[in-house]
């Protein structure tokens, strides 16, 4: 139509002047006539030159708009204004989305890059889209795993399996021991999505060692516990029924038989309020409250709670000097646990005639705390394990001397959540030094 209206224009322009001549400038009536042609004319070519500069124009804000730049509609004039301001808040609106997908990429980025879960994201054709930090740290991926085939970058037939039974539309889990050389155990499930854009599959990677680790350590607790549980039990058991057959009409064998139960009910007493103790140590039950403790008074108190049983095994129980200013930063009954562990375990096993000492000393910010026996020592093998839970050097000679095989444990938990640590110096035959190491007070 535009093409039309220049020709038109230049055709009124012309009509009008040849009519001016031709009828000459005596005929009034026709002069309105053809001034009214020439002015339409002229107005037609004007406007028609506006037009075109306003639609170049709109043409060169369009290719702004196109380069992300800002229009400003007020430099259109005439009836294309309206479109420029269209054309404006377009562009306004289209860099407001632009901003709004650069946040949510940003948000998305860093969601990905902080979970400890490893995320992998694959296309239709099983090439890698995304791999998080986490999955390519799990399963040790190569740098440049991102849109290449996840087998070309991976030899694990679960994870495989997986991934194709996801892309085919089916969801699977899995789960993989030592993917990367360290150990670990990672359980996983693959996905597929809904959506009809480039990802097809999404498969979701968590570490597991650790609640593995927890799971074998609760399974064989419990088996220790019946175990350990089960050997008083069943003596007191075989007392009662002996004594109930007609042994109490033998008194020698009678006292010989009670005898046993108060020393198998004790020993259970005993493992049960370990068992508690452990329980409230692990559990966080027990509430330490550290506080300054004079550690010279602390261990004579505690060395003369315990030097009634010293002098029934002719043992020699001594308090080595300990500077008055030397104190630690625990809490009293926590500390009198782990002592009071420590000493039970020298006063048990060390033979007649030997000696215990307790003793402390203070260097770096740190106290140490050490008892000393003259006992039958630990050997090196079993030295790492001592304060397991339920482990012992000597099974046989520990339940003949009443232990429960907790009370290293208890006083190794008790010692970490005090801030500080336990540990053991032993040769065979030489005896042993069981120390404490605990911050001391600013």
């Amino acid at each position: 139509m535009s093409d039309l209206r220049l020709p038109l224009s230049i055709a009124l322009l012309g009509a009008g002047l040849v009519v001016a001549i031709s009828l000459g400038a005596g005929l009034a009536l026709t002069l309105p006539l053809c001034a009214a042609l020439i002015l339409t004319g002229m107005t037609s070519a004007v406007s028609l030159v506006r037009t075109r500069i306003a639609g170049r124009r709109l043409a060169e804000d369009a290719e702004r708009i196109a380069a992300g730049e800002r229009v400003n509609p007020r430099a259109h004039g005439g009836p294309l204004s309206p479109l420029a301001a269209g054309l404006d808040a377009v562009a306004a609106r289209i860099r407001h989305q632009e901003g709004t997908i650069s946040s949510e990429d940003e948000l998305l980025a860093a969601v990905l890059t902080g979970m400890e879960d490893g995320i992998l994201v694959l296309r239709g054709n099983g090439r890698l889209l995304l791999a998080n930090a986490a999955a390519h740290r799990l399963l040790a991926l190569p740098r440049d795993a991102e849109e290449r085939p996840l087998s070309d970058s991976l030899r694990l037939p679960a994870l495989l399996d997986a991934a194709q039974a996801a892309l085919d539309g089916r969801a699977a889990p899995f789960e993989l021991f030592n993917p990367a050389g360290k150990g670990r155990t990672i359980v996983g499930r693959a996905a597929p999505l809904a959506g009809r854009g480039d990802a097809a599959a999404v498969i979701v990677l968590q570490d597991v060692t650790e609640i593995r680790r927890l799971e074998v350590m609760r399974s064989d607790f419990v088996a220790s516990a019946s175990h350990e549980l089960r050997t008083p039990v069943a003596a007191i058991r075989g007392y009662a029924e002996t004594l109930a057959s007609g042994a109490l009409d033998d008194r020698e064998a009678a006292t010989r038989f009670v005898s046993g139960l108060a020393r198998q009910a004790e020993r259970l007493s005993a493992l049960i309020d370990d068992l508690l103790d452990l329980s409230r140590v692990e559990s966080g039950g027990m509430r330490l409250q550290a506080q300054a403790v004079p550690v010279g008074a602390f261990l004579e108190r505690v060395a003369a709670g315990a030097q009634e049983r010293a002098e029934a095994k002719s043992l020699r129980l001594a308090v080595e000097p300990v500077d008055p200013s030397v104190a630690a930063l625990v809490d009293p009954k926590g500390l009198e646990m782990v002592i009071g562990n420590l000493l039970d375990n020298a006063l048990k096993y060390t033979p007649e005639g030997g000696s215990i000492s307790i003793g402390a000393s203070q260097s770096e910010g740190a106290v140490r705390l050490e008892v000393r026996d003259t006992g039958p020592g630990i050997e090196p093998r079993h030295q790492a394990r001592i304060f397991e839970r339920f482990y012992r050097a000597d099974a046989g000679r520990a339940r003949d001397v009443g232990g429960t095989g907790l009370g290293l444990a208890i006083a190794k938990h008790v010692a970490q959540q005090s801030g500080g640590d336990v540990g053991v110096e032993s040769r065979p035959g030489a005896g042993s030094c069981f120390w404490i190491r605990l911050p001391a007070p600013r």
